[in-house]
């Protein structure tokens, strides 16, 4: 996976491995209050504010402390998506880190 940090003009190259599946962070959440859940993975505390049918955000502290929000909008179900959505698009100058 490649993250792409514009603040920062990084391109972090990580593995699934140590990156949570937000589908799987969804399934093991613990509802805290209406439609906000949360759950933890590798000594992570995640905050997912969620419906029936969609996804609101993902909020969590990384391991530096960085205050991390994942929104999520424009929501669709089993559409088709073409591989080529999946190759980053690292911009010339960007600093690669691998973890």
């Amino acid at each position: 996976m490649v993250i792409i940090e514009p603040e920062l003009e990084q391109a972090i190259i990580t593995t699934l491995e140590n990156t949570p599946n937000i589908a799987e962070l969804i399934r093991q959440a613990k509802e805290i209050a209406p439609n906000r859940y949360q759950t933890t993975f590798m000594e992570t505390t995640y905050t997912i504010t969620a419906t029936q049918t969609t996804i609101k955000n993902v909020v969590y502290n990384d391991k530096l402390d960085n205050h991390v929000e994942i929104l999520f909008g424009d929501q669709s179900i089993n559409l088709f998506l073409d591989d080529a959505l999946f190759v980053p698009e690292v911009p010339v100058g960007y600093d690669y880190i691998r973890q």
